[in-house]
């Protein structure tokens, strides 16, 4: 049984928060507020296979090294510290949910530590952005706990594609969607401004030239569902919901999977051609991809877990900054004879650490990690079990080095147990082959003993004398 107690205080803060950990359930009391949480979605956990484990510390290894460099910078801007307030969000909620799993005890305070260390770097960033423009956004997201659900396993519905994609709305949506979260332009921007400043009062004018646009593809498309993922975490899912099925008399579920379905339709061309993935060099690319497969996992949809997708995104992390850049490190070996390759620091505009996707990548790991701890009921989409070969990731063990043969030996001795090859019998269908196939030949002797030869003569070849083959003398 685990139990532990952190008392956090700081000056600039009324009230002091106290986190109780009593056996897998978390209980945060801040001021005179108490919460606490318990697991609303079933697990359906497995033990974990040598993959299984591997990916599992290859996750839990990436986002070490991003909360490394979060922890190590000065500065975060909105949209990174918005991710850490999620990333604490979604591995509490996790850890809660997997309780009543048999996965080994280290996986639990692993995502223990994990989730209150992003919730204290985030803290820590928002204190010192109360002297900055964005006090507003400070204060709401420093008071604001976010909500963030584990949502049932389920499938997409294919009948719901769009036949043919509106290339003239595509036009009217403007083109700088990939640009940041907050503090943008973008009609994205300017939606998710109105929902978190305005206590959740999204404009008429977002919801029928940005939510009721149809045929998008890339970041257009990603930012709608990614709207809907946002206002559910800040509580305002029921007021957006309200409002959008007022204009298009559909509810967020619809929604969520009318554009699910065409993303997934978009990305089929890495499905079709892993190599695409691999020879991805334009990281504007990598943040369309990865923030296209973040908010479908996000909503349960199981297509997306594509472990190729999960391969490429830990290959793109930096081995020493853990921070992603805008060029894959390439695994070069250092044997001494010259000085490292890979650069420490950021002084080089290609080196240097690209916040936005490594909001991003975070994201997306993250959802990766609750589909590996949960696959789902489909045996069919573990994308852990569709692994042959994971080719070299630069930043394996570079952050925290995991030894997770104890993991695999935590799990029920059924798993290792090698299965028995099949008894030793004839298969009843090559009997009936062999068997129709004696009665086949049998059958062609005598037909052809009985259309050939003298019929009196004794059964066995005899030769014919012809008159004219012999000369008259």
């Amino acid at each position: 049984m685990d139990f532990a107690i952190f008392v956090l205080e700081n000056n600039n803060l009324p009230n002091f928060l106290i986190v109780l950990i009593y056996d897998n359930v978390f209980a945060y009391e801040f001021g005179n507020r108490t919460f606490n949480e318990s697991s609303k979605i079933g697990m359906t956990a497995l033990p974990v296979t040598w993959n299984t484990a591997r990916l599992l510390a290859l996750l839990l290894n990436a986002l070490s090294g991003i909360l490394q460099y979060y922890d190590h910078e000065q500065r975060l801007d909105q949209d990174a510290i918005f991710g850490l307030k999620f990333l604490e969000a979604h591995l509490r909620q996790l850890d809660i949910s997997i309780k009543q799993t048999e996965y080994h005890p280290e996986v639990f305070t692993i995502l223990r530590n994990l989730s209150f260390n992003f919730g204290e770097t985030a803290r820590r960033h928002l204190l010192s952005m109360k002297d900055s423009k964005d006090l507003q956004l400070a204060d709401f997201l420093l008071q604001k706990r976010l909500d963030v659900s584990i949502v049932q396993h389920r499938k997409l519905d294919e009948t719901m594609r769009w036949s043919s994609k509106d290339m003239l709305a595509r036009n009217e949506v403007h083109e700088n969607e990939s640009g940041p979260w907050f503090g943008n332009s973008s009609s994205f921007s300017k939606c998710l401004s109105s929902v978190a400043d305005d206590q959740c009062n999204i404009t008429d004018d977002c919801l029928k030239h940005f939510l009721a646009v149809n045929g998008l593809i890339g970041f257009q498309i990603s930012r709608q569902v990614m709207l809907f993922v946002m206002s559910q975490a800040l509580g305002c899912k029921e007021v957006v919901e309200q409002k959008l099925v007022q204009l298009t008399n559909i509810s967020i579920d619809a929604y969520v999977l009318e554009r699910c379905v065409n993303i997934h339709d978009e990305i089929s061309k890495f499905r079709r051609d892993r190599k695409k993935l691999g020879r991805m060099l334009n990281p504007s690319n990598l943040d369309s991809l990865l923030e296209q497969v973040f908010v479908c996992l996000h909503f349960g949809f199981v297509e997306f877990g594509d472990p190729h997708v999960l391969i490429t995104a830990l290959q793109w992390q930096h081995p020493s900054l853990g921070c992603y850049t805008a060029q894959k490190p390439e695994p070069v070996p250092n044997l001494g004879l010259s000085s490292s390759f890979v650069k420490n620091d950021q002084n080089d505009q290609i080196e240097a650490c690209r916040m936005q996707t490594t909001t991003i990548a975070a994201l997306t790991l993250v959802t990766f990690l609750r589909y590996l701890l949960d696959p789902g009921p489909w045996a069919e989409f573990r994308f852990a079990d569709h692994l042959v070969q994971i080719d070299q990731i630069v930043a394996e063990d570079h952050f925290r080095h995991f030894k997770y043969i104890e993991w695999v030996r935590d799990c029920p001795h059924e798993i290792h147990r090698m299965p028995r090859p099949p008894p030793v019998a004839y298969s009843p269908d090559l009997i009936a082959f062999m068997a129709l196939l004696f009665f086949f030949i049998i059958g062609s002797i005598v037909a052809h003993q009985l259309c050939t030869g003298d019929h009196n003569a004794k059964i066995g070849k005899t030769k014919l004398l012809y008159p004219y083959a012999f000369k008259k003398l």
